[in-house]
C-alpha cells in the first residue's frame, strides 16, 4: 500500500492496465481496487476488475480457453500435394486396364486427354474438405459463456458500528493544516479552490465524533511574499463544530502569498504537546514548498520522535509531478498516507479516508484490495478475507467469508475505549 500511495492516479491507472495486459490478474485487481478507493474518475474500472476476477478464477480452476482452429489453405496441405500424383498414377493404371468394349471407337482419341481431365476429378477423389471438421472442433467455445455459472458470485462486505454505538475515542486528536497561499485562489470548474476546501473541510468536521479534539493551522492568509505568515487559528481543544467551521471559512489566501510547509510542520509538536493518544495531522495543499524549507525531513523527524503523530497529505489539484512527489514524500516520512484530489468530490473522499475511522480488506495472499471508512459497503470477489480496522487500538478480524446473496456484516462496539467485534 505504501508503494501505491506514492503513485499518482494516472500512474496507478497505467500500472493496472499494464498488469491486465500482462495477465497479472491479481496485481490488476489490487491496483484497480486501490485506484477505485481513491477516485471515481475512471468508470471503466468496475468492468476491468470484474473481467480480471473472472480470468483469475478461470486460471485457478484450469478452464481451457478454446481458440478457433487456424484457417489453412487446403490446397497447400501435405495430403493434397501427395494425393494429386497418386490420383494421376491411379487414373493411368485404370485407363490402361479398362475393357476394350467399354468405349466405342469414336471415343478412343480421348486417351490423349487423360492427364487434362484428371485435375477436375481430383477434388472428388480426395476427401480433404471433410478432414477439417471446423463445426465439431467449436463446442469448447460454445461452453465458454456458461463458465461464469461455475464461478462463485461476488459478495458485499459491510463494516459498521453496532446500533447505538458511536465512534467515541477511536479518533482522539486531529490537526488540520490548510494551505492559504496565493495559488489557492485559482479556479476549478469556475470555483476558487479555497471555497472548495472550505466546503470539504466543513463536511468532514460535521462527521467527526463529538469527543474529538481538533486544532486548525494555516499559512499565507495575511501577507504576500512573507514566509513567516503562519498562524495557529484554533488550538487543540474539544470539538466545537460551529466555531471550527466558522474559522475555516474565514481563511482566505493573500495575493502572492507563500507556501512555508516545512516551518508549519515544525510547529506541530508544540501544538500537540497536550494531546493524549494518537494524533492525525491532515495537510491540504495545492503546491510545493516555496520558502526553502525541507518538509520531508521535518515530517520524518516529527514522526520518529513521536510515532503517535501521523501526517496525511492531500494534494489538491497539484501541478507538476515534482510537487506531487514532494507532498507524497511528506506523508511517507510522517508515517501517513498521500491522497491525490483533482476536484471537490475527490477532496471530500480523501478527507474522509484520512480522518474517519477506516478499515482495510486483505486477501488470502496478503494483498490489500480495499480500503474504506466505517459504514461503507465493499463489493468483493467471493473468498475469505482478513479485516483490519484503524484506531487507537487497531483491531484485526480474520477468516471473514464473503460471497453469495447475503452480505457479510461486521459490527463493532466500543469497550474500554477501543473497538471490538460485537459478534459473540
Amino acid at each position: 500500500m505504501a508503494e501505491e500511495s506514492n503513485l499518482s492516479i494516472e500512474e496507478l491507472y497505467a500500472r493496472g492496465l499494464a498488469q491486465f495486459r500482462a495477465a497479472d490478474w491479481s496485481g490488476a485487481i489490487q491496483t484497480f481496487t486501490t485506484l477505485q478507493s481513491l477516485t471515481g474518475a475512471y468508470p471503466e474500472i468496475d468492468s476491468l476488475i470484474a473481467d480480471a476476477q473472472l480470468k483469475l478464477e478461470m486460471d485457478r480452476v484450469g478452464t481451457p480457453v478454446a481458440a478457433p482452429p487456424p484457417k489453412e489453405n487446403w490446397l497447400l496441405r501435405p495430403r493434397f500435394i501427395t494425393a494429386v500424383p497418386v490420383v494421376l498414377i491411379l487414373g493411368v493404371v485404370l485407363f490402361a486396364l479398362r475393357p476394350v468394349v467399354a468405349r466405342p471407337p469414336d471415343t478412343l482419341p480421348a486417351q490423349n486427354n487423360v492427364s487434362a481431365t484428371l485435375p477436375t476429378r481430383a477434388p472428388t477423389n480426395t476427401a480433404l474438405p471433410t478432414e477439417a471438421p471446423l463445426p465439431t472442433e467449436a463446442p469448447p467455445a460454445e461452453t465458454t459463456p456458461s463458465q461464469p455459472t461455475s464461478t462463485p458470485a461476488p459478495g458485499v462486505l459491510t463494516v459498521r458500528l453496532a446500533e447505538g454505538q458511536t465512534a467515541g475515542n477511536t479518533l482522539g486528536n486531529v490537526e488540520i493544516i490548510l494551505d492559504a497561499s496565493g495559488s489557492m485562489g485559482g479556479l476549478i470548474a469556475g470555483r476558487p479552490k479555497i471555497d472548495i476546501a472550505h466546503e470539504a473541510l466543513g463536511a468532514l468536521v460535521k462527521q467527526l465524533p463529538d469527543t474529538s479534539n481538533v486544532a486548525l493551522r494555516t499559512y499565507g492568509h495575511r501577507r504576500g511574499g512573507d514566509c513567516g505568515d503562519i498562524e495557529l487559528v484554533a488550538p487543540l481543544g474539544l470539538l466545537d463544530r460551529a466555531a471550527i467551521i466558522g474559522r475555516i471559512e474565514a481563511i482566505r489566501p493573500a495575493k502572492n502569498s507563500m507556501t512555508p510547509i516545512g516551518s508549519s510542520l515544525q510547529q506541530i509538536a508544540e501544538d500537540l504537546k497536550s494531546a493524549q493518544g494518537d494524533v492525525r495531522v491532515v495537510l491540504v495543499s495545492d503546491g510545493d514548498e516555496t520558502c526553502n524549507g525541507n518538509p520531508v525531513e521535518v515530517a520524518t523527524q516529527l514522526h520518529a520522535s513521536n510515532p503517535k503523530i501521523r501526517i496525511d497529505v492531500i494534494g489538491f489539484n497539484v501541478g507538476p509531478e515534482a510537487w506531487r512527489a514532494r507532498l507524497s514524500g511528506i506523508a511517507q516520512g510522517g508515517g501517513g498516507r498521500y491522497f491525490d484530489a483533482a476536484d471537490a468530490k475527490q477532496l471530500v473522499d480523501a478527507l474522509r479516508q484520512s480522518v474517519l475511522t477506516s478499515y482495510h480488506v486483505i486477501d488470502e495472499q496478503g494483498n490489500e484490495i480495499y480500503s474504506g471508512t466505517l459504514g461503507d459497503n465493499a463489493t468483493l470477489p467471493a473468498g475469505r478475507y482478513t479485516i483490519k480496522i484503524d484506531g487507537a487500538a487497531p483491531l484485526q478480524i480474520s477468516d471473514v467469508a464473503v460471497g453469495g446473496d447475503q452480505p457479510a456484516v461486521i459490527e463493532l462496539r466500543e469497550q474500554d475505549g477501543k473497538l471490538v467485534n460485537a459478534a459473540p
